[in-house]
């Protein structure tokens, strides 16, 4: 009898398994002047002289761009000095890219497998029920109509099911389970059914009170529950919270769930910083509350130009984003690359070659040896601090 020997691939770490290029993308309209609208690369750029709205780094960007640009050239200096929202512009290069036969466009994922934009969901059902997506969609069809015109519309059904299949985006992992999942219902119309949305033990682990031993410093999982009842001690040294301290936990839980919902646009660092303040020595530094102020305080930092205290939260930021974003997730990589060039701006040589080098272990894996990042930004700062030290 025969036995059949299943081939198995061995895949290396940071190997590139598919390529692709997005159907269609636009740049952010803020972004506009100082990114090309075609590779997104931050350099000296010129502008459109066509419709004086878009900026690229060349003429071969441009050339690049031009099959998703001809049409909406003349339609973007129609309407100026009216800017276009992004999500009708994005619309329009949908949907004269499905006119000029995109519709038959091939996106492969295996040798012989592959997908068209049709094949997407476009949750066509759901959005009609949905009375604020209804009420989006219905104001971007008016923009529409005044952009690229009213007979270059397809019908209405068909046009929600363009406008069902384009809005997606990741969800932000530093979030409590509950909250993805009403976001995900909310935006894709299903529930996670993972382990860190669903596991009692990791749900309970983002809510940690700080063991009231200071010689300790662990961690003792926050259950929501009546504040009477009563919960397991410290696992590492058996130490008791109080009930007055678990109370001022939930009090000041309450505070910051409260001021990052008001920071949801924008950040503020004084209010970051009376969040922390009320922290101090009752969140452990894992919790996850802290963290995302944490994370709001560095970037505001770096908004206001605050170096220091920008690399001392950064610094301290690095243990949460190991704990809630793993190992190789790419903004921990992101995250090691901007307090490189703190460090390197703050002429501290060594430690943001460190950072550096950190940062080198996940972006090569997480985007690739040959991403602009990588071999552009990253690798580059790392010989400029390597020369530089050699200097000295």
């Amino acid at each position: 009898m025969k036995t059949k020997i299943k081939q198995v691939t061995i895949v290396k770490q940071g190997s590139s398994l598919l390529i692709e290029k997005p159907f269609a993308y636009v740049l952010k309209s803020k972004l506009r002047g100082e990114l090309c609208d075609n590779c997104f690369r931050r350099r000296k750029l010129l502008k459109c002289s066509g419709c004086q709205y878009v900026y690229y780094c060349n003429r071969e960007c441009q050339k690049e761009s031009w099959d998703d640009h001809r049409q909406e050239c003349s339609n973007l200096r129609r309407v100026s000095p009216r800017i276009v929202p992004d999500a009708a512009r994005l619309m329009a290069r949908i949907i004269l890219k499905l006119q000029r036969g995109g519709d038959l466009e091939k996106s492969y994922y295996m040798e012989t497998s592959f997908r068209k934009f049709k094949d997407l969901m476009s949750h066509y059902s759901d959005i009609k029920q949905d009375q604020k997506r209804m009420e989006h969609f219905t104001s971007l069809c008016g923009v529409l109509i005044d952009f690229i015109g009213e007979n270059n519309l397809p019908n209405s059904a068909e046009l929600m099911g363009i406008y069902g299949r384009v809005f997606i985006s990741y969800i932000d992992l530093l979030n409590f389970p509950k909250d993805r999942q009403a976001e995900l219902q909310a935006t894709y119309y299903f529930l996670c059914d993972c382990r860190p949305c669903n596991n009692i033990k990791e749900i309970e682990s983002l809510s940690l009170l700080l063991c009231p031993n200071q010689d300790c410093g662990a961690g003792i999982p926050v259950r929501q529950q009546d504040v009477g009842d009563l919960f397991q001690p410290c696992s590492c040294c058996g130490a008791h919270v109080k009930l007055d301290t678990y109370k001022e936990y939930l009090e000041v839980e309450e505070f910051t769930k409260h001021q990052l919902q008001n920071m949801k646009d924008i950040a503020y660092l004084d209010v970051c910083k009376v969040c922390l303040k009320k922290q101090q020595g009752l969140f452990h530094p894992l919790d996850l509350l802290h963290v995302k102020v944490l994370d709001l305080a560095f970037e505001s930092s770096i908004e206001l130009g605050q170096w220091e205290q920008a690399n001392e939260y950064g610094q301290e930021l690095v243990a949460g984003y190991q704990r809630h974003y793993k190992e190789f997730h790419p903004l921990l990589g992101i995250h090691y690359l901007k307090l490189g060039k703190i460090n390197l701006y703050l002429k501290k040589l060594k430690e943001a070659l460190s950072m550096l080098k950190n940062a080198e272990k996940i972006i090569r894996v997480t985007h690739g040896e040959t991403h602009t990042l990588y071999k552009d930004q990253l690798m580059s700062l790392v010989r400029q601090i390597q020369g530089e030290m050699s200097i000295t």
